[in-house]
Formats: structure tokens, sequence, C-alpha cells
């Protein structure tokens, strides 16, 4: 299966435009989980989504370590839309230790096609240029799946490349 993958720059200095609001009226909410306090914050609603596995705690302690971080959307008390980031590293193509990596993104059967996911990956790219480390931040998706290309572009990302993705590799 092919993927896409796209990207924006992270530079604080260019213009990121993406194509809808990052503003909702709805009182749903970004947080960016990317330390120890932040997922004791929000461990209910981590375990609440993702359950109690040996995946769910591997996951837990990379935030914790910094090794990744997780975004999360909420609405009414429960995560609507997630996405993992990856700094430094990506698993299938080549990126700088500077960049970060975006996905997967998920978003809850509920609440799909009402923007959550847009809002958090507009959120997401915004959080990340504020804090002002990275050059790039990619994404990438199944060649099949027309509405995460829908969200990648109104998030304002540009499309780079493809790739075959190994099935083999974990995302």
């Amino acid at each position: 299966m092919r993927q896409f993958i796209y990207n924006v720059s992270a530079s604080i200095a260019e213009n990121y435009s993406p194509k809808a609001p990052f503003i909702r009226n709805d009182k749903a909410q970004f947080v960016l989980i990317n330390n120890f306090k932040s997922v004791l914050q929000y461990s209910n609603l981590l375990f609440q989504r993702f359950g109690f596995s040996k995946a769910s705690i591997k996951l837990l302690m990379k935030l914790i370590i910094r090794r990744n971080a997780l975004y999360i959307v909420t609405y009414q008390n429960e995560i609507t839309s997630d996405g993992l980031l990856s700094f430094g590293v990506c698993n299938h193509y080549k990126i700088n230790s500077n960049d970060v990596v975006v996905g997967p993104v998920n978003t809850s059967h509920n609440h799909q096609g009402k923007g959550f996911a847009t809002f958090g990956l507009i959120s997401c790219v915004n959080s990340l240029r504020n804090c002002n480390q990275y050059s790039c931040i990619f994404i990438d998706t199944r060649e099949d799946n027309l509405a995460m290309q829908k969200v990648i572009d109104k998030a304002g990302f540009s499309p780079t490349t493809n790739y075959t993705r190994d099935s083999s590799k974990p995302l």
C-alpha cells in the first residue's frame, strides 16, 4: 500500500495558513501530553481511551520520558481525537533529528466527520511552531484514506512524496 507524505515547516517566521479555522465554539479542547504531570492529569481519559494493556503502559512510559508526545482533543469529558508525535525518528522515511512526525491520528467513530481531527492537527502544528524547536512537521497516510487526506489538506500541509509501506514495520 502506498503512503502519501506531507509536511509543513515548523519555522515560526514562516506564514502558516491552514484552510480551516483553528478555534471551535463547542468547548472542544486541545491538550498536548508531553510530560509526567500531563500524563497524571489526563490519566483517567487516557485509560478510558487506550485501556489498560502492555501497549498502553508502553505508550505512557514513552510520554513520561519524552520519547514521544501525544495530543488529544477532548469534548464532553472524552477523547474525540488523538495523534502521536515522534521526535527525530521515523521507521518509514528519512527525517532530520529536529523534525517531528505526527501519526497515527485517530478519531472515535462517534465523532468522525465533525472537525475534531482537523482541529487537533491544526492545534498540534501551532503548538509545535510556538515552541520553536522543530524544523519540519511530517504526516503520512494511506493512499485510500481520503478522509485523512482532507484533514491534512485543511491543516495546511503540502504533499511531498510517497512510498510503499513495509507492513512488517510498526507505525
